[in-house]
């Protein structure tokens, strides 16, 4: 396989996940008509942990926690779904679903400032484009 077109390949597939992400908000935004946020988030939930489970299950997705800070990886699994979800679902509800993407591709330009702020990382020419 070549360097083009596993480049080729990796930007289509970037383009695929960025498009389902976006539709995400579009979705979310619809489903927010007809349920609470926490509703939506127990579905959401709940899917996730049942089809992760199967796959697991089918040995599809093998897991190794052995020398692993168990306790760091639990605190995460808890804060990043209950903070980022949470926060996410009540800010599309409460704003429109184009204004949410737009405030969620500020990220890496937030991420970049506050890497250099408070890390001193220096970002490099391509992460400034």
């Amino acid at each position: 396989m070549t360097d083009k077109s596993k480049q080729l390949k990796g930007t289509i597939a970037a383009l695929i996940v960025n498009i389902i992400f976006g539709f995400s908000f579009l979705f979310s935004k619809i489903a927010l008509s007809y349920a609470h946020p926490l509703i939506i988030l127990a579905v959401r939930f709940t899917v996730a942990f049942a089809v992760l489970n199967l796959l697991w299950m089918f040995g599809i997705v093998k897991l190794n926690f052995k020398g692993k800070p168990k306790k760091r990886i639990l605190l995460m699994s808890l804060a990043q779904p209950l903070l980022y979800f949470i926060l996410e679902l009540y800010g599309i509800e409460n704003t429109s679903s184009a204004m949410s993407g737009v405030i969620i591709s500020l990220v890496p330009v937030v991420v970049i400032i506050l890497s250099a702020v408070f890390l001193k990382e220096k970002p490099t020419v391509s992460q400034m484009r």
